[in-house]
């Protein structure tokens, strides 16, 4: 009797430990100073000589994502959805789910459309887009699935 309950106790608190530093570590990745950053156009001056000054007027490409569907913070009654949207022409799309990770790459205008599938209720979705350059935006969602009428 004595070795079953402290048996129960140890394996509680082995299964307690790995899901506090589960929920430590999803929330770590949640660092809102990372989030949509936007690089600014610069305008350098390059010197050929000690007499003659060129300017260069082309700005740094701007990273954009716009997701179209689903809207964000809205209830669904189909599991089976499709991520939307554009940016900037083939970049790299990453979509993380609770239970999911998918790549797929924009065309050649910047429209993507990627299927997921949902869980039952509340859903986190991370859309995050890396252009060929490196820089990079990101959009999460809350889309909620339920089945109950309404």
């Amino acid at each position: 009797m004595v070795k079953e309950l402290s048996l129960a106790i140890i394996l509680g608190l082995i299964i307690g430990f790995v899901v506090t530093g589960g929920v430590i570590s999803l929330t770590k990745n949640k660092n809102p100073a990372t989030k949509n950053t936007t690089p600014t156009p610069t305008i350098t001056a390059i010197t050929t000589s000690p007499s003659e000054t060129t300017t260069s007027d082309t700005p740094t490409p701007v990273q954009t994502l716009t997701i179209s569907s689903p809207v964000n913070e809205t209830v669904v009654d189909t599991d089976k959805q499709t991520i939307t949207g554009t940016t900037n022409p083939n970049a790299t799309i990453i979509i993380a789910t609770s239970n999911d990770s998918i790549t797929a790459t924009a065309d050649q205008q910047g429209n993507f459309s990627v299927p997921i599938t949902l869980d039952v209720g509340i859903n986190g979705i991370q859309v995050v887009s890396f252009d060929p350059t490196g820089n990079h935006q990101e959009v999460d969602l809350t889309v909620t699935y339920s089945t109950a009428k309404i």
